[in-house]
């Protein structure tokens, strides 16, 4: 079951581990942030100087080696959700996954099928090789919007993350 709300699709299935870590971390920058607002006149200049110390890595080291550097616009959308939703699962990053190494693509099974052809081939296809190939046989079976060159790319690189042993890939 899903739920859309300010562009936020709430995942009420699977949630892997890293995106549990994920969503914890921004609920505690999010109440750092909101600790923080009540020491100051404004929420613009509370807002602001936040940004500055954390971005420095100063407040809250952990969750910024985790996290990274993140803009107003981030942190107003995460508090705007979490506000909203008022649950660490609003904060879940909106990844392609539903199950752990599954990886959901733009591409049907007939797609994958084609593909994997190509790169699993014993004569080894560059990447590029493999996805012109494989819209060139999509286009004479009668597929007519094949996905962009990049939605191969992702599904290659994710199945040769997830299947090391089987795949070379240039």
């Amino acid at each position: 079951m899903m739920k859309k709300k300010y562009g936020v699709t709430q995942r009420s299935n699977f949630i892997t581990e890293n995106a549990k870590l994920t969503a914890l971390a921004r609920v505690d920058v999010v109440t750092a942030l909101l600790n923080f607002r009540g020491k100051y006149k404004t929420k613009k200049e509370a807002d602001d100087t936040f940004l500055e110390i954390y971005n420095s890595g100063l407040l809250l080291p952990q969750v910024f080696k985790f996290i990274g550097t993140i803009s107003i616009g981030t942190l107003h959308r995460w508090v705007k959700t979490y506000e909203d939703y008022g649950t660490f699962k609003a904060l879940v990053p909106n990844y392609k996954y539903t199950q752990q190494n599954e990886y959901n693509s733009f591409l049907n099974n007939k797609m994958k099928q084609v593909f994997l052809k190509f790169l699993l081939h014993p004569n080894k296809f560059c990447t590029g090789k493999a996805i012109s190939l494989t819209k060139h046989i999509l286009e004479k079976t009668g597929y007519e919007n094949n996905p962009c060159n990049l939605t191969f790319r992702r599904f290659a690189e994710n199945y040769k993350k997830n299947n090391y042993g089987q795949i070379s890939i240039c």
